[in-house]
């Protein structure tokens, strides 16, 4: 968790790049009162699914990732949505900067 939280802090202050860390919701607090602000990004967008994550079947995580995540109240897929569509400019500018790179819902990818 601290080194999601770490690498998406480097991404979004060394390249510009903004983030959304998904981070499994008993790490809340931890993330919240220690890990961003020790390194500096305090309001760091976090959003948290409900744990556990692994041996669960396709229909459970569909249901999780599609459900409220925890601490917010909020829907997941709503929080990664709104964040997507927030920074649209930022997106457009990077698919300028890097050409032809893929876009996938929710994630960024693109091949150097």
């Amino acid at each position: 968790m601290a080194a999601v939280v770490g690498h998406c802090i480097n991404i979004e202050s060394d390249l510009g790049v903004p983030t959304v860390p998904l981070i499994i919701s008993e790490f809340y607090e931890q993330v919240k009162t220690h890990h961003t602000i020790q390194k500096g990004m305090p309001n760091l967008r976090v959003t948290y699914l409900i744990s556990p994550v692994w041996g669960k079947t396709a229909e459970q995580m569909r249901r999780d990732i599609v459900g409220k995540s925890p601490p917010s109240g909020n829907m997941v897929m709503e929080e990664i949505a709104w964040f997507r569509e927030a920074f649209a400019p930022e997106w457009e500018a990077l698919r300028e900067l890097y050409g032809n790179f893929e876009f996938k819902w929710g994630f960024l990818q693109w091949y150097l």
